[in-house]
């Protein structure tokens, strides 16, 4: 027991050293834990001999896993993206799987573990991919949506892929009746499982949390999740598939958010101890003399990918571009590729160097992973077949455009035909300000043709195509295209061809702001800032706020920007510390309560004269739970009137004590 203690504090603080370098880097966490268990291994330098003990631990990790990706099951989310999922997502897994076991037994490898192989590459990583798009905020984005369409279609094929393991194992004689059996088995498992959890899970969980002990509600879901797995694997299935459906089960309740926080910790610990353990598992010395393989490997899965699901992404409709930039991102080996790894090895079908090869091609491609997603938009328009059909496409809308936009002066360019896209042009429409839209959604241009929308299809980034749309004489440009990278580059460019029009961005996230600013954007919106604020403000109204002090701080917080949220201002900045909302050194508005005895009580705004003896407004008036909007020079004051003041804070001062005490500030 020591012994193993010992040796469990030697492999975590290696992988604490190895990870933050690795992180330091750009290189993921797991290939950070991979690299530790190589490094410690018996490869290299031999530290830890309880190798058994860290993989039954990290059979842990592998249930964690899948119970988690039960919990974040959604039939919505799946219904919702239904053609990227099951239409590209299975199409994907299915050619991938073809071809890969396809040309492993054309080149001898027998086929039950061709179709291994073929297994382990169709698999991506989630946990990186997903992370990068988020990281270049790029989730929503057209390539974005495909990519995460296919990994959710990977991360439910890993559930069969796990149960068809031990048959492809040949551990019966008859595949038939196994077959057969094994699938009466799961159908019994799902029945039993969801009927226990919808009548008996549910309970449970409600009872375990009216006694409010955390540890218990803990304990409580781990035996959900390790029991199931146990029952699961008794029947003569894989404890992968007990967790999924434990997962799922949990996932109907109203606890699954507080399951999937509590249970994270233990995931992220256990299956850190998996990819050390498979970080043990490779033979330095042996990829060393095959180490050209790996190169080989890597390469021709990525372009196989790539060229995948560009494929599977055309047929659903969209563009070749945009199914390659996805394939491109999904070109690597995943985390799920390890687990299907290692238990092939425990069914004795991926024989040594086999094994070794696709360990050593994975941990490459994993580290491969962030450049090349990095680049993957300059390769696409340097390959001559997109350079070409997207010339005839930019020539076609030039000339449209050269024909339509000839007249256009003052106008406003709108890119990206969504939500917002939508809505403006439907503002501006009403006013009679003339407008341009630019979409790359050739479906969607030739819908909002046909209702009568001045829209072209062209990429707004390219400079061609905005002189065409009169960008030089254009007002104000708004960029509502949820790509980062692509917004950053049409704004560049557009500030480059026209310094002086109004440049409007929407974003996603406030981090992005200052990086669209800084290529010439005036005003940056992003979604989660203007989201918190319309939060606030319907919370304040609902707790009882004045109105007026409401918008008193929301015009606070946007006149700082976004510094608060980014973390970047401190108090010094601000000089007094003590400083709240409303003690603005600018203009400010000031509601004020006039009581019985004010002086401007029973006096009419006229009489008062208040904007001939001070730069101060009133803006409007509350009275009785109404609201006097710019009241007129006949407005006659009352008391328990609030006037809402507006100018310079010393001379909204000196307006409150003339309204008070009718001393003349003039």
């Amino acid at each position: 027991m020591e012994s193993v203690l010992s040796q469990l504090l030697l492999i975590f603080a290696i992988a604490v050293v190895i990870v933050l370098t690795s992180r330091r880097v750009g290189v993921s966490p797991v290939v950070g834990y991979i690299l530790t268990g190589m490094l410690i291994g018996p490869s290299v330098l031999g530290w830890v001999d309880s190798r058994h003990d860290v993989e039954l631990l990290s059979e842990f990790g592998i249930v964690l896993l899948l119970f988690t990706i039960g919990l974040e099951f959604s039939v919505e989310t799946m219904m919702a993206m239904r053609r990227l999922v099951f239409g590209v997502g299975s199409f994907q897994v299915l050619a991938t799987v073809l071809a890969v076991s396809g040309l492993a037994w054309l080149l001898g490898v027998d086929a039950a573990t061709a179709v291994t192989i073929g297994f382990v590459a169709s698999l991506s990583s989630t946990a990186i991919v997903l992370k990068l798009l988020m990281e270049r905020g790029e989730v929503e984005s057209p390539y974005g949506r495909l990519a995460v369409g296919v990994l959710l279609f990977q991360d439910l094929a890993v559930v069969p892929m796990m149960i068809a393991l031990p048959l492809l194992g040949g551990e019966t004689a008859d595949l038939g009746q196994t077959v057969a059996l094994a699938v009466g088995k799961g159908v019994a498992a799902v029945v039993l499982v969801f009927l226990a959890g919808r009548y008996l899970l549910s309970p449970l969980l409600t009872h375990v949390a009216r006694s409010r002990s955390s540890e218990l509600f803990i304990i409580t879901v781990m035996v959900v999740c390790f029991g199931t797995a146990w029952l699961t694997n008794t029947l003569g299935l894989s404890m992968a598939l007990g967790a999924f459906l434990a997962g799922m089960m949990v996932a109907e309740t109203q606890f699954h958010h507080q399951v999937h926080a509590d249970i994270a910790p233990f995931r992220d610990l256990f299956l850190s101890l998996f990819f050390i353990s498979v970080g043990m598992l490779v033979d330095l010395p042996a990829l060393g003399q095959w180490w050209w393989v790996v190169i080989v490997v890597v390469m021709a899965l990525g372009l196989l990918k790539a060229v995948v699901v560009g494929a599977g992404g055309r047929l659903a409709g969209g563009r070749w571009e945009t199914g390659l930039l996805a394939g491109i991102a999904l070109g690597q080996i995943g985390e799920f590729s390890l687990v299907l790894i290692l238990e092939a090895q425990n069914h004795e079908l991926l024989p040594d160097p086999l094994g070794q090869w696709l360990l050593g091609a994975t941990v490459l491609s994993m580290a491969m992973t962030p450049p090349i997603i990095a680049m993957a938009p300059k390769w696409i328009d340097r390959m001559p077949w997109f350079r070409i059909t997207g010339r005839m496409l930019r020539d076609e809308t030039l000339a449209e455009l050269a024909r339509d936009a000839r007249t256009y002066e003052g106008h406003v360019l709108i890119c990206g035909y969504g939500v917002l896209g939508q809505t403006l042009a439907r503002v501006l429409r009403k006013d009679y300000i003339p407008y341009v839209i630019l979409e790359l959604n050739t479906d969607t241009v030739k819908q909002a043709r046909m209702a009568g929308e001045p829209i072209y299809y062209g990429d707004a980034s390219h400079r061609d195509i905005l002189k065409a749309a009169r960008v030089f004489s254009a007002r104000a440009m708004v960029v509502a295209v949820p790509d980062l990278a692509a917004a950053e580059r049409t704004v560049a460019v557009a500030r480059n061809l026209n310094p002086t029009m109004e440049l409007v961005v929407r974003t996603k996230y406030v981090r992005s702001v200052q990086r669209l600013k800084d290529a010439g954007a005036n005003i940056v919106v992003p979604e989660e800032f203007e989201a918190t604020l319309e939060i606030a403000r319907r919370l304040l109204l609902r707790m009882g706020i004045d109105r007026v002090r409401i918008a008193r701080h929301v015009r606070q917080i946007r006149e700082r920007g976004y510094s608060d949220f980014l973390g970047i201002i401190g108090a010094e900045a601000w000089g007094d510390s003590t400083m709240t909302i409303g003690e603005d050194p600018g203009e400010q508005i000031e509601p004020v309560t006039l009581g019985g005895d004010d002086f401007a009580v029973g006096k009419n705004l006229a009489e008062l004269a208040l904007r001939s003896k001070l730069p101060v407004s009133i803006e409007r008036i509350l009275r009785d739970q109404a609201e006097i909007p710019m009241p007129g020079g006949g407005q006659r004051l009352q008391a328990g009137d609030v006037v809402v003041l507006f100018g310079p804070v010393a001379d909204v001062v000196k307006a409150i004590v003339y309204l008070r005490k009718g001393i003349d500030p003039v």
